[in-house]
């Protein structure tokens, strides 16, 4: 059997090329664009798929750099930190922290549905963690990070039954959610940026806004994700050291919500728009490298 571990610049260009054939397969697939499956789980599972043949026909194993993929997952969870605002939610009144108890409650709900059932199966009751709350309400990305999390505990496959699971709640989430959603745009009149932008006078730049992009606002996204990212690594070891096991994104993503909050109290610009592209790309890679070396 041929096997063959590739390094972190040959991972990072399969990802790459995954990433492109998901993205044209997407638009190609109406089923794809129409339930919003990201282009990287596509691109992913079929290279999965692949790798399964390959084992399984004792032809060949591939083994990937991982070093890449969790900077990557790190550097998502962290821009997620910089959304939480205590400023906007405070904005939104008592709906959010209406909207909030509910999440918590069906997070509650998932995880002891998931673990009941995994004791019935006689399965460990992590995998029944794996099938509730991480995949269903985190989607791909919490799955990918606390996937290796289960598994050192003790529930062999957590990884792929947490992917599984993501995707199934993914696709099962746009079957309910966009029917749904549309009913309501239609009830209030609601309308997509892009269909407001195509109401926009002649006079109008939709382009004349503070959330351009150029190389001063990137590099100031990266300064401040990379900085929660370092202050935030040591977080992890300490709660160790007490007891408590966290995935390694926690404590960057607790140091980009203060230093987001901070900001706020002190009036200092965030460039949000940049932190937030640089998240983006981010993930895609990240659930593409997570998907195509999964077992």
């Amino acid at each position: 059997m041929f096997t063959h571990t590739f390094n972190m610049a040959e991972t990072l260009a399969i990802a790459v090329c995954l990433l492109l054939i998901g993205r044209w397969i997407k638009g190609k697939v109406y089923f794809f664009e129409k339930f919003f499956i990201p282009a990287p789980v596509i691109g992913g599972v079929i290279f999965s798929i692949v790798s399964l043949i390959g084992y399984n026909m004792q032809l060949f194993v591939f083994d990937f750099d991982g070093s890449l993929k969790n900077l990557l997952m790190v550097a998502f969870f962290t821009t997620i930190g910089f959304l939480a605002s205590l400023k906007m939610l405070k904005k939104g009144g008592v709906q959010v922290f209406t909207f909030l108890l509910v999440a918590v409650i069906l997070v509650v709900i998932q995880n002891v549905v998931g673990v009941s059932l995994a004791k019935v199966f006689s399965l460990n009751p992590l995998i029944g963690i794996a099938a509730g709350s991480v995949p269903l309400t985190g989607g791909h990305g919490t799955s990918g990070a606390f996937g290796p999390v289960l598994e050192a505990a003790g529930a062999t496959g957590a990884m792929s039954v947490a992917i599984a699971s993501a995707t199934f709640g993914l696709v099962a989430g746009c079957l309910i959610g966009g029917p749904v959603g549309k009913r309501l745009m239609a009830k209030h009149n609601l309308k997509s940026p892009r269909e407001v932008e195509m109401f926009l006078d002649d006079n109008e730049d939709p382009s004349d806004t503070k959330l351009l992009l150029n190389e001063d606002l990137l590099f100031r996204a990266i300064v401040y994700i990379v900085l929660a990212m370092g202050i935030g690594g040591f977080i992890t070891p300490l709660s160790k050291n007490l007891g408590i096991v966290l995935p390694v994104y926690i404590g960057p993503m607790i140091v980009a919500a203060i230093i987001r909050n901070i900001a706020d109290g002190a009036k200092i610009e965030i460039p949000l728009n940049a932190i937030n592209v640089v998240g983006n790309i981010a993930l895609q890679l990240f659930l593409a490298m997570a998907l195509m070396s999964m077992r």
